[in-house]
């Protein structure tokens, strides 16, 4: 089976310096992205700037940032919302479908 995409984050945080936080008037917490590219679409989305989105087959090299553009709104939400169902399916699930009791935990149950 091939892939949908690749997903990635990154933290582009400056535990030393603090240069992008400065340039980019970010706190620590907010200088990092996830990125999903699929066969048609870059999508970079920020924790605290605005998101990116480029059409691959016209932009491969990524150099027109069409997140603005009202004519691919539908695209640029079609990859978020996409994002959002991977991080949902792939996050912490370890408590999912427990039941806390006073007697402690019912259900499936890993505490590893």
């Amino acid at each position: 089976w091939p892939r949908q995409a690749a997903v990635y984050e990154h933290d582009f945080s400056d535990p030393v310096n603090r240069a992008y936080e400065r340039a980019l008037g970010l706190d620590e917490d907010s200088c990092g992205l996830i990125a999903r590219v699929d066969h048609a679409y870059a999508y970079v989305h920020f924790f605290g700037l605005p998101p990116l989105l480029f059409a691959l087959t016209q932009d491969p090299h990524c150099c027109f940032d069409l997140a603005s553009d009202k004519d691919h709104l539908a695209a640029r939400l079609a990859c978020a919302e996409a994002l959002l169902s991977f991080r949902m399916r792939k996050g912490e699930r370890r408590l999912s479908r427990v039941r806390l009791t006073p007697s402690g935990p019912i259900g499936r149950f890993d505490p590893c």
